[in-house]
């Protein structure tokens, strides 16, 4: 039995379909490595588009589940989007939420169900992210050291699905922390494309996931999440932060920090 671990690009690409059957070519070669990694990829491409097994619906039993990983803000098994503009502490955010779902505290006015944490990052670095940790828990006096298990991803999250998910596995994973949709997608000239094979991937991992991005202005000048129709549409549930205080006060130790609901799947839309 031979292993070979490689992204999902592998089912696309002429290329890399051609590199694994010269390399397998080196394991055994008595066997038309060509002919089996096309027919292995046109068989699994099959069975993606066919998509899970149908089921009827209606005469379910009524969820016992906690409706919400991060009430009103993380739908539980869902995707919700995070936006905003730059320094309006999206990050601190999704922090103090990842902390409030590991340890089962409340530290947004927001009752979290218990379970573990995966902080995927693309943008930042784990000593920054320890550094904002350290200040959530002096900030709020917590008696208690933060354990988040943190990640960083250079390749789009498309391409590290498989890996991603054997660690959602061995960690008992029940939320995910995207930062950030743009970079997670592939960066900001492959986010329009990558985002719904972005969602979809995250929505096969069964897990809760809070994706932060960045905010744009469509042609009315409204602000939605930078990148495609794809980050509103598909996520369950869509929150924008603002910054009630107006400019960021460097001399000051305090701001105002606000949440508007988007858009919501979950619960009535309010002012």
């Amino acid at each position: 039995c031979i292993t070979f671990i490689g992204s999902y690009t592998l089912i696309f690409s002429t290329l890399a379909k051609s590199g694994l059957a010269r390399h397998m070519a080196t394991q055994i070669n008595h066997i038309e490595w060509a002919t089996l990694v096309e027919m292995i990829a046109i068989e699994t491409i099959k069975q993606y588009r066919v998509g899970e097994p149908p089921i009827q619906i209606g005469q379910l039993h009524s969820r016992t589940a906690p409706k919400w990983r991060l009430q009103f803000l993380i739908p539980e098994g869902q995707t919700a989007v995070l936006f905003g503009q730059g320094e309006s502490n999206k990050t601190n955010i999704a922090l103090a939420a990842a902390i409030s779902i590991q340890h089962g505290v409340n530290l947004l006015g927001l009752t979290a169900t218990q379970g573990n944490v995966l902080y995927c990052d693309w943008e930042s670095s784990q000593e920054e992210l320890n550094d904002r940790l350290l200040a959530i828990e002096a900030g709020m006096e917590l008696d208690f050291h933060p354990d988040i298990t943190y990640q960083h991803f250079s390749s789009p999250l498309i391409n590290v699905l498989p890996e991603l998910q054997k660690l959602v596995q061995a960690r008992n994973i029940s939320t995910l922390i995207i930062d950030s949709a743009v970079e997670a997608a592939g960066g900001e000239k492959e986010a329009k494309e990558n985002a719904g094979p972005t969602l979809q991937g995250l929505r096969r991992l069964g897990t809760s996931n809070l994706v932060l991005a960045h905010h744009a202005k469509n042609m009315e000048g409204k602000k939605s999440p930078f990148g495609s129709v794809f980050w509103i549409n598909t996520p369950r549930h869509v929150v924008e932060v603002k910054m009630t205080s107006g400019e960021v006060d460097e001399n000051s130790d305090t701001m105002e920090i606000g949440l508007w609901r988007y858009k919501s799947n979950e619960i009535r839309k309010m002012p």
